[in-house]
């Protein structure tokens, strides 16, 4: 439990700046551009509230884990097939990688979409200790394909401010 905590403590702050885009960058998006940051800011709110769950924010609730695992579930599905080519237009995030690493784009929405399957099922076991963990690797996938294949904020604390702060 304790490692469960301090693993949070330090992945939680990033998931927040991952997921924390401010509603005005979505103004001006049209077509599969709007559609993907729908997507994603549906995923991001999804997020917050399992990791709010998991730090002890808010009391874990298995129904809730199982809705929110189930929408990332569904949303991450579809991934792929929302980043046709010719759509690195503002004001996507978007970064050419994911093209010329496609297949490892690919991996990491499947990857997300079956972690967020088995936090579905360890909710539906009622396993609170396992899905807290569970959490944390979902969390984790998302960090890493933002980290691959996402513009980095200009606004976006230091991980030196980050660590400074806990």
């Amino acid at each position: 439990m304790r490692r469960i905590i301090q693993t949070l403590k330090h992945t939680a702050p990033w998931l927040l700046i991952l997921f924390m885009a401010p509603a005005l960058s979505h103004e001006g998006a049209t077509g599969i551009v709007k559609k993907r940051m729908d997507s994603m800011e549906s995923m991001k709110e999804e997020t917050k509230l399992l990791t709010d769950m998991a730090k002890g924010k808010r009391p874990l609730d298995p129904l809730q884990i199982q809705r929110s695992a189930a929408k990332i579930h569904e949303l991450s599905q579809h991934i792929a097939m929302q980043f046709p080519e010719d759509s690195l237009h503002r004001p996507t995030n978007a970064l050419p990688a994911i093209w010329q690493h496609w297949q490892r784009f690919e991996d990491y929405s499947v990857e997300l979409s079956n972690e967020a399957d088995v936090l579905k099922q360890l909710a539906k076991q009622k396993n609170v200790k396992e899905s807290r963990g569970q959490i944390i690797k979902l969390g984790k996938v998302c960090v890493a394909c933002h980290k691959d294949f996402r513009e980095k904020r200009k606004t976006m604390p230091s991980r030196l401010t980050l660590t400074k702060a806990h």
